[in-house]
This record gives C-alpha cells, sequence and structure tokens, in this order.
C-alpha cells in the first residue's frame, strides 16, 4: 500500500455507519474533512527470547471529539515479533471462535508480523478504526519468537476524519440529527444510498456451531 490516498481510504463525501454499542444504535455520518498522519511507535522495552511483552496502550492515536472524529489507521510492522490487537483495550482481536485469543499454549492466533504488514507499506489487513468514545484507543502485545532480543517499532498511517453526524436508528426507527437530514438518513438506511458501515467492535460467534 502507498502512502498516497488509495481508494483503501475514506474521503471528503463519503457516507458511513457504525454500531454505537453504548447507546445500542447504528449511527449515520457524512465525512466532511479528512487530514492524513503518520507516526512511529518503538516499543517501549527489549523483549527477550521467548517472552511478552504488553499490552501497550497507543496513547498518542487517540480521538478527542465525541462521535465527530474518526481515525481510520492502517500500521506496518519492523522487526521479527508478532504483534495482537486490542480493541478496545481490554479486548482481544482477530482471533477464531474455537481460539479467540493466543494462550501460552497457542501463540500461533490473531497475530501480525512485519511480512504480514511491512512498516514502510503498511497493509490493509491491519486497518482498524477509533471513534471516541467507543473505540477511544488502539493497545498492542508482542511476543518474540526468535532466539535474540527485539524492539519492535511500528508506522501508524492514519486518516483523520471530521464527521457530521445525520442521525440514527434504533429499534427500527429513525431520528435524524436535524430536519434537512430525514431524506438522507431514510436513504441510507434502505441502502439506496451506498455507504460504508465500519466495524469497531469485534465479531464475535459461539466456540460450537
Amino acid at each position: 500500500m502507498s502512502e498516497r490516498w488509495s481508494p483503501g481510504w475514506l474521503v471528503e463525501g463519503h457516507f458511513i455507519s457504525f454500531e454505537d454499542p453504548v447507546e445500542r444504535v447504528t449511527r449515520y455520518a457524512f465525512i466532511k474533512r479528512r487530514e492524513f498522519a503518520d507516526y512511529e511507535y518503538t516499543w517501549p522495552e527489549s523483549i527477550a527470547p521467548g517472552e511478552t511483552s504488553g499490552p501497550h496502550t497507543i496513547g498518542y492515536l487517540e480521538p478527542t471529539v465525541n462521535l465527530r472524529q474518526c481515525f481510520q489507521i492502517v500500521f506496518g510492522v519492523k522487526g521479527e515479533a508478532w504483534i495482537y490487537v486490542n480493541l478496545p483495550v481490554d479486548v482481544a482481536r482477530h482471533g477464531l471462535p474455537k481460539i479467540p485469543k493466543p494462550t501460552a499454549a497457542v501463540r500461533e492466533v490473531a497475530f501480525y508480523t512485519q511480512h504480514m504488514s511491512p512498516f514502510d507499506q503498511p497493509s490493509w489487513v491491519t486497518e482498524h478504526f477509533l471513534i471516541r468514545p467507543i473505540t477511544t484507543f488502539i493497545a498492542l502485545t508482542a511476543y518474540n519468537p526468535t532466539g535474540i532480543a527485539v524492539t519492535p517499532r511500528i508506522r501508524f498511517l492514519v486518516n483523520k476524519l471530521e464527521l457530521e453526524l445525520l442521525g440514527y436508528e434504533k429499534e427500527g426507527e429513525l431520528h435524524p440529527a436535524e430536519p434537512r437530514y430525514e431524506e438522507v438518513l431514510d436513504k441510507l438506511h434502505r441502502r439506496v444510498i451506498p455507504h460504508r458501515p465500519l466495524s469497531l467492535m469485534p465479531v464475535r460467534a459461539p466456540a460450537e456451531a
């Protein structure tokens, strides 16, 4: 992936929706403005062979405006470490129903490596969204599978988005933020106008079929 704006990035004029588990509603929004940011994070400690470090919360990535600001992020890895994601910070992500997160016995699940997403060319496989107060922070854990100490570096490419909230849907009923949004909110809800639903929270399923 290039740092240039590409089809994967959300831009001005796009419509989005996202589930708000706090209020138990689906919110709809319009992207008014966007700006690019690039942040490089160095792991705060050297990780010994076979050891785990973290989770460490990446505090500088915190959105500071409730619901009206969204950070679309991807990240790349430098160093032979396995990187695990917690988002929100107390929730392990990217596991499978039968093994939702890594354990001491089975570490080979839900991790990213520099080969999957290189530091200089982060992959879309690492895409995540931060919207305060739903997913305010992202936290990472690193495991060292090698025979020497490593200090990983993580490069975050950040698409900072300013949102105009159009309204929300709750239990099948639409609530426009303003009367002028009533028509567009109805069309978004009925999928007449295309929009992108964002995955903020984990996709969960029972361990047994």
